[in-house]
């Protein structure tokens, strides 16, 4: 069985998916496979390292090393500082004081780390620690468990009015990490909002507005937000190529309610999503969560008993439309 899916302003066929309900949400594709940006792997660390409450600490990283900064007095200097590289272990002291505590999620190399005193662009006296990764290519993403805070701060919140068979069932309130993955949620946003007129490519309304629910399979997910074809093979984004890439798989989807992009394979996103109706974790680093339901989970089982077990289809038995929606004023 085959569809079709608008994918950088042409029609490409796609493959009907198959398989269990554990596989990831794909559109499978027989289009082939692009390298990812930089060939980039995230490993996903778990942030397990912690530093002071009045740390000026920071870190970044590239496909080889994780550099920790922290900046320093003048009058600091090379026998005021500690340093200890172990393959899952920084230590990391100045004038006595640890800066750095706990252990590595992921390993490094410690005959390829070192450390320095420099100065950044601005003239601040810096310490730099560069940590050697033993996994060159794998992204880190996180590394200091104060930061998972702001992973889920909430930037903008969006609505869905859910009719089921012509039917109002209420409505789903969702809040979107927008600085987590900016893309991400913008392209959700836009489509929530509806402003943005028609594809130029398609003649398509960029708008989720109704938009059906085509694959709900309880103990699952509910998927939606194909608004080309309507069937799960198409879908389009508010970007010029119609498909955009991976942001982050730094969120998990962990819970009920998470809002997570489908796709056709590595960067691959456009405008379908899931929402999950349980902690689904098969699908982590795999798809990119963006958001959550924060009011109206209730709709969502209503949509959920819609739905239907038959393989990874998941037709549902009824038909579910996004009524309407739209940004949420506060």
């Amino acid at each position: 069985m085959y569809g079709m899916m608008f994918t950088h302003g042409t029609v490409t066929s796609m493959r009907a998916v198959s398989g269990t309900f554990s596989q990831p949400l794909r559109l499978a594709s027989n289009r082939p496979n692009r390298p990812r940006i930089a060939n980039r792997r995230s490993s996903h660390c778990r942030a397990a390292l912690t530093r002071p409450d009045d740390s000026k600490l920071n870190w970044y990283e590239n496909d080889r090393e994780v550099f920790i900064v922290l900046p320093v007095a003048d009058g600091i200097t090379k026998k005021d500082i500690k340093v200890k590289f172990l393959r899952t272990r920084v230590e990391f002291e100045v004038g006595g004081v640890a800066q750095v505590e706990g252990t590595l999620e992921n390993s490094i190399e410690p005959d390829d780390s070192v450390w320095e005193i420099d100065e950044d662009d601005d003239g601040q006296r810096i310490v730099r620690l560069s940590l050697g990764k033993e996994e060159p290519g794998a992204m880190w993403e996180l590394l200091f468990e104060d930061e998972t805070k702001s992973l889920k701060e909430i930037t903008e919140k969006v609505f869905f009015d859910v009719e089921i068979d012509d039917e109002p069932a209420g409505r789903i309130e969702m809040g979107l990490y927008g600085q987590t993955v900016p893309r991400t949620v913008e392209n959700f946003y836009m489509l929530c909002k509806g402003t943005l007129g028609q594809c130029p490519e398609t003649g398509v309304d960029l708008a989720y507005k109704g938009s059906i629910f085509h694959r709900i399979i309880p103990g699952f997910m509910c998927q939606g937000g194909d608004i080309t074809t309507a069937d799960g093979t198409g879908g389009t984004s508010i970007y010029d190529d119609g498909t955009f890439e991976d942001e982050s798989f730094v969120l998990k989807h962990d819970e009920a309610g998470i809002l997570s992009m489908a796709n056709a394979g590595p960067d691959t996103n456009n405008s379908q999503f899931f929402i999950t109706t349980v902690p689904t974790p098969d699908l982590d680093n795999k798809h990119v969560v963006f958001g959550k339901v924060l009011s109206g989970m209730d709709v969502v089982a209503k949509m959920e008993a819609a739905g239907s077990n038959s393989g990874l289809n998941g037709l549902p038995t009824k038909k579910v439309v996004i009524a309407d929606c739209g940004e949420i004023m506060e």
